[in-house]
């Protein structure tokens, strides 16, 4: 059984982790959830700090949990592409020997009005979303992209697939050297 350490204790990171593990690897595998910090703040920003979090989410639970054959973090960030601000879920996946693989969710837009109060008062993007919408706490939730998309999409769905698309290199290690 593959046991898989991940540097987080949020809902949402849980069950999307948890359902992209299930769907690749059926049930021949154990979550072990850790609260570790990301070194990168509280609001991730730039595409290398979101990664940089995830890295260190990863390494991080995989050095609090002695029995786990991986590590994987799980970060969310904003990055600028042109003129609109994404938010973007970044996964990592650690071994014992040092190798890594990466994987992203799919993109959304941010309005650049939460974007400059982000900037402006030092908050995060779901304390913003949570002041507009008046939600509470929807981060461990449904996210962001919930309340944006009328509920069509789940934060559940980003983090299944930056963590899916991470879990690639594993499964087919011959084509990529692991």
């Amino acid at each position: 059984m593959l046991v898989v350490a991940i540097g987080t204790k949020n809902p949402s990171k849980l069950e999307g982790a948890s359902r992209a593990l299930r769907t690749l690897l059926g049930s021949d595998f154990q979550l072990v959830p850790i609260a570790v910090d990301s070194g990168v703040g509280r609001q991730p920003i730039g595409l290398e700090t979101v990664v940089r979090g995830a890295r260190n989410r990863a390494l991080q639970a995989l050095s609090k949990v002695a029995s786990a054959d991986l590590g994987l973090g799980i970060e969310a960030g904003l990055v600028e592409v042109g003129n609109t601000w994404l938010d973007l879920h970044v996964a990592v996946f650690k071994d014992r020997g040092g190798r890594e693989t990466l994987g992203m969710s799919p993109g959304f837009p941010i309005p650049r009005a939460f974007v400059e109060e982000i900037v402006r008062e030092g908050l995060e993007l779901d304390q913003v979303a949570d002041r507009y919408f008046g939600t509470h706490d929807i981060g461990s939730g449904e996210g962001v992209i919930s309340l944006l998309t009328r509920r069509a999409l789940k934060r559940q769905e980003l983090v299944f697939y930056a963590v899916a698309s991470a879990l690639i290199p594993w499964l087919n290690r011959d084509l990529y050297g692991l």
